[in-house]
């Protein structure tokens, strides 16, 4: 169990993070720093949600020079943070 109101909290924090998939990496790296979370990797699932696979975030993090692709399979891709 999560403690308090941290559940519903987490939900919406990731509710916010869900557009990211399609507008990218400047979006993913605004809502990493206005909630405080550090990461050293990101998983990102090929799966479609909604309409459309998340395929500006992919090639985005890509193309970056702060992350570097370390897995790639059919279902999903991770990127680790340089």
């Amino acid at each position: 169990m999560l403690p308090g109101d941290d559940y519903p909290r987490r939900v919406r924090a990731w509710e916010s993070l869900v557009p990211c998939r399609d507008e990218g990496l400047t979006c993913l790296v605004a809502w990493l720093d206005a909630n405080r979370v550090a990461v050293s990797h990101v998983f990102v699932s090929k799966a479609p949600r909604g309409r459309l696979a998340p395929v500006r975030l992919v090639a985005d993090l890509a193309a970056s020079h702060r992350f570097d692709r370390v897995w790639e399979g059919p279902a999903a891709v991770v990127f680790a943070r340089r």
